[in-house]
């Protein structure tokens, strides 16, 4: 709203006193609040006075140059995945109308910024793969990279399991619809099957980052699990785009596998490394525990050697048992547990060794007798030969003897 406050000031001045040549000045101003709608608005300021010819009012006009920071608007054609030329437009609109634009960012949630471009008026946005333009989408309907991580999930017999997915739309699906090996699951007031959508926050890795995203999760519930629910469940959801589809195999949950290939890898005088292969988790988070004591005691020490998530991507895993005696035999074995109480079996035992600083000083002593014996056995190969080549000159001398008296 404009305010308009008419102040008048009348200055006389009075020049030698003469009526007649007095002169009056009178200022008239106009105060209002600025706003950038007056931009370029003509204000007309009209005055007259007795010498005024006719009585007219005498106008001058000022236009208003105010000036504001610019609004934004920001423009892009539709684009499929299939175009690889993108580009998005600024659109700035501010007095003075001269820009200077910044670097382009690409924001998440919480305002995270995972890559900036330089700034102009046109950004074209840089060519990907074909699977990955989503990225650069503002309307997409996608799985979050840690549903496609579960493409298995597990359950037990006789128990209840939640399967889920986890998915980005923008905007919001408009339905979703579960079956099982290809045969729709009736959800609606069954004892068997439920199903549910909530808003969540998801994980995904947007142009290589592993960011956090407003997303929703998907969840069918199945009732008493039976032999034949073991099966393929496929979530189909639909919105203005074509259809997203995605495929979970719901497996057995089972005790976890025997951790493989169980062996030493180095000893010191007060610990060893031990490494092993880790087996399947039977469908839950597994951790791994290692038991030793020394061999011909009855009582096992143990200790916890690692965990391993279910979508973890397996590893030859190595663990380090420390505080123990020198110069002693140790009795090993493991097995993981898993988070549903299940337990492998045990791996055979292993029998490992712990350095003995004894014996350093045995190899020493043994190296300094070796060399002793050997200048002993020199110096009685020296003194043998030396005997023999007397007894052969003194052979010698006999036969010489004989020749003479000969």
């Amino acid at each position: 709203m404009v305010k308009l406050i008419l102040q008048h000031m009348q200055q006389i001045t009075t020049i030698l006193n003469d009526p007649t040549t007095d002169t009056y000045s009178v200022t008239s101003t106009l105060t209002y609040s600025m706003h950038r709608i007056y931009n370029g608005k003509y204000m007309i300021c009209g005055a007259r006075n007795e010498a005024t010819l006719n009585k007219e009012v005498v106008l001058r006009l000022k236009t208003l140059n105010i000036t504001y920071a610019p609004d934004i608007t920001v423009n892009s054609s539709t684009y499929t995945q299939n175009d690889a030329i993108r580009k998005v437009i600024c659109n700035p609109s501010g007095n003075p109308n001269i820009y200077t634009y910044h670097k382009w960012q690409t924001q998440v949630r919480y305002g995270e910024i995972i890559r900036e471009f330089n700034g102009n008026k046109t950004l074209t946005l840089p060519d990907v793969p074909v699977l990955l333009r989503y990225q650069d989408s503002g309307t997409q309907l996608v799985f979050t990279s840690d549903t496609i991580d579960r493409v298995k999930q597990f359950g037990e017999i006789h128990k209840t399991v939640d399967i889920y997915i986890n998915v980005i739309s923008y905007p919001k699906f408009t339905s979703f619809v579960w079956a099982r090996d290809g045969t729709s699951i009736k959800t609606q007031n069954s004892a068997k099957y439920q199903s549910s959508s909530s808003p969540t926050i998801v994980k995904d890795t947007i142009h290589g980052r592993e960011v956090q995203l407003y997303g929703y999760n998907k969840t069918l519930t199945i009732h008493d699990l039976k032999a034949e629910d073991f099966v393929n469940y496929t979530v189909t959801l639909k919105s203005g785009f074509p259809d997203v589809k995605f495929t979970i195999v719901l497996e057995s949950a089972s005790v976890p596998d025997t951790p493989g290939n169980f062996s030493q890898r180095d000893s010191a005088f007060t610990s060893f490394t031990v490494q092993w292969d880790p087996g399947s988790g039977g469908g839950y988070k597994q951790t791994f525990y290692i038991q030793y004591r020394v061999q011909g005691s009855s009582e096992w020490t143990i200790v916890s050697a690692g965990e391993e998530d279910i979508n973890e991507q397996r590893r030859r895993r190595t663990y380090e048992v420390r505080n123990l005696q020198e110069g002693k035999a140790y009795e090993l074995r493991m097995y993981a547990e898993n988070t549903a109480m299940k337990r492998s079996n045990f791996t055979d035992v292993l029998i490992v060794f712990t350095k003995s600083s004894g014996t350093k000083v045995s190899t020493t002593s043994s190296a300094v007798i070796g060399a002793v014996v050997g200048v002993v056995v020199t110096l009685v190969i020296v003194c043998a030969s030396f005997i023999v080549i007397l007894l052969i000159k003194r052979s010698q001398g006999k036969i010489l003897s004989k020749a003479n008296i000969g």
